[in-house]
């Protein structure tokens, strides 16, 4: 397996990586809370902000970022 030359740059700064983060991001801080502070949120919605977050992390993904193009031959 061999990384994109600009892998850093892309996994650091793209639309698509925001939001996998995040989404990780909300799920394990909801399983760190107690649970009366569980009780409070139901788990649709959570999954539905999770899922929705995704969908979302797709459409990054299609979304032109030209700051995230490697640099082409004698440009820097």
């Amino acid at each position: 397996m061999k990384l994109i030359p600009n892998a850093r740059q892309v996994a650091l700064r793209s639309y698509s990586q925001w939001a996998q983060a995040a989404s990780v991001a909300l799920l394990g801080s909801y399983g760190a809370l107690p649970q009366q502070m569980q009780d409070l949120i139901p788990m649709p919605v959570l999954i539905g902000l999770t899922c929705t977050i995704l969908v979302l992390g797709f459409i990054g993904r299609l979304i032109a970022q030209p700051e995230l193009a490697p640099p082409q031959d004698g440009q820097q």
